[in-house]
């Protein structure tokens, strides 16, 4: 279970964190031999373009009537930017016991035949603020 701006996510199935921070790799050139990169791989210049940044993938699953999952999608697709909102919002996991300031990047739900009273849903919540 968790909340994502005081909207209850029900049950959540996976919750997925990944951290990355782009790098540039610049091999060192070998002026002897007109500039071409160096094979040498202990040669390479790393260097970090960005801080990094975490990405948060939700999937679960919202049971209830018409009326309840038609008002989670219209929640979650305003807080998705839909609405022109680009307002960060608390995302709060009971699996990791931690709260986090997100913006929604991507918001998919589904719907199965025979499963009236349920739907699908994935979200990748990015952390970060935009002040």
């Amino acid at each position: 279970m968790g909340t994502l701006g005081g909207t209850d996510l029900g049950y959540i199935s996976s919750e997925r964190h990944k951290i990355s921070a782009p790098k540039i790799a610049l091999p060192e050139t070998d002026a002897t031999s007109g500039g071409t990169p160096s094979a040498d791989t202990k040669k390479t210049y790393l260097n970090t373009l960005m801080k990094p940044v975490r990405r948060i993938t939700v999937t679960g699953t919202i049971f209830g009537d018409i009326s309840t999952l038609q008002s989670f999608i219209s929640a979650i697709e305003g807080k998705a930017g839909t609405d022109s909102s680009n307002d960060t919002f608390s995302f709060s996991s009971d699996t990791t016991g931690n709260s986090y300031d997100v913006l929604v990047e991507d918001f998919d739900w589904e719907f199965e035949a025979g499963e009236p009273e349920q739907l699908q849903y994935s979200m990748v919540l990015v952390e970060g603020n935009t002040t």
